[in-house]
């Protein structure tokens, strides 16, 4: 990771999906890392958000590699419209993690953001052994819920049509009927995920995206550490809330008594 101006520019590269497009992927080099942090954007996002990039170097000089990459449609993606689906998303993670484990032998934790929260949980609740931590940021874990709310008035109407629609901030992510599908078809809220006690949990009070009671109930039946941000939206951007983030996270992973050179 180089400097300039004061402000830290990432690595990059671009892993080949399975469905064929190109997976953006921005990463600090270090030589001998202690530790990687998969970082997971949320739904409009992108990998290069600056709680990613503040995290990439607080990390960084800890000696952690921070990975992060783009979910088809979104940032640098190349993915065509209507290809978002939560199996796709999936699918992509996996090739960015057998990439990641490839001739490593270290710990991998996550932090997820909103969807990227949601996918992560899914993810870890098929493969338990994975991640040793898993840090969510006002995850989306009823997806379906959340994309409802900030889809247009007539969206669900068009949607049951088969039409497609546009979502995100310009309305530039187009998904159809199999995006709102896959959510459906995969519940993350339900299951009781494995390893409660290597999650932590950060949640907005006033967030208006994800419901706070539902990521308490969540957090509370399953005996996960929840940090609530009082007073605090989806999106983090308040004086002092970014630092918390990086604080928050960076004391769960190195935590007294974790040693991060072993598996959860």
């Amino acid at each position: 990771m180089t400097q300039t101006n004061n402000t830290f520019e990432p690595e990059k590269c671009a892993l080949k999906s399975a469905h064929g497009w190109d997976i953006p992927v921005d990463y600090n080099k270090i030589e001998d890392p202690r530790m990687i942090l998969l970082c997971l954007h949320g739904f409009g996002g992108d990998k290069g958000s600056s709680v990613i990039e503040k995290l990439r170097e607080r990390l960084g000089e800890k000696g952690i590699l921070v990975v992060s990459f783009d979910w088809p449609q979104h940032g640098e993606s190349d993915a065509p419209d209507c290809s978002l689906t939560a199996e796709r998303c999936l699918d992509d993670l996996q090739t960015v993690l057998d990439r990641l484990t490839w001739g490593r032998d270290i710990p991998i934790a996550c932090f997820a953001t909103s969807f990227g929260g949601y996918l992560a949980t899914l993810y870890r609740n098929a493969h338990p052994e994975v991640f040793s931590e898993l840090i969510l940021r006002s995850p989306a874990l009823k997806a379906g819920k959340v994309i409802c709310g900030i889809t247009p008035a007539d969206g669900p109407e068009r949607i049951a049509r088969g039409e497609p629609i546009g979502l995100g901030k310009s309305q530039d992510i187009i998904v159809g009927r199999e995006f709102y599908d896959s959510l459906l078809a995969h519940d993350a809220y339900t299951p009781a995920p494995p390893h409660p006690e290597n999650m932590l949990i950060m949640q907005g009070s006033a967030d208006e995206v994800v419901d706070p009671e539902d990521t308490r109930r969540y957090a509370e039946k399953n005996g996960i550490r929840l940090a609530i941000f009082m007073g605090t939206d989806h999106f983090y951007k308040k004086d002092g809330e970014p630092e918390r983030i990086i604080a928050e996270t960076e004391g769960f992973l190195l935590r007294p008594g974790r040693s991060p050179r072993s598996s959860s």
